[in-house]
């Protein structure tokens, strides 16, 4: 299930590293233009599951809010999309996303969603 709304910044778990250099583009960007693409949240921990360098330039630029998809996920499902949408942008990579080391970020426990 998935739902629509605007979500304070503030509440956001933004735990991936993110682009300097990318964020420094997005802020350019979304001052011209807005924010033209929604975060992909997970609804229960609001952890982005996409949208990480969007939320650090709207944070950066002084947004409260950002615009949110909001998707019903446990950990395994939180993981599957990460993983998917972070092979779906061209300069992420695996290691990126799946950091623990720098992170501190949670792995899936299984891979049978998705």
């Amino acid at each position: 299930m998935k739902r629509y709304d605007n979500v304070p910044i503030a509440e956001l778990v933004n735990d991936v590293p993110v682009d300097r250099m990318l964020i420094k583009e997005l802020v350019d960007s979304i001052k011209s233009r807005g924010q033209l693409n929604p975060v992909i949240l997970c609804e229960e921990t609001r952890e982005i599951v996409d949208g990480f360098h969007r939320v650090a330039a709207m944070a950066e630029i002084g947004f409260n809010q950002a615009e949110c998809v909001l998707i019903t996920c446990d950990d395994d499902v939180l993981w599957h999309f990460r993983i998917f949408q972070a092979s779906l942008h061209e300069n992420v990579t695996f290691a990126r996303v799946t950091d623990q080391g720098k992170t501190g970020i949670r792995m899936p426990t299984t891979s049978s969603k998705c």
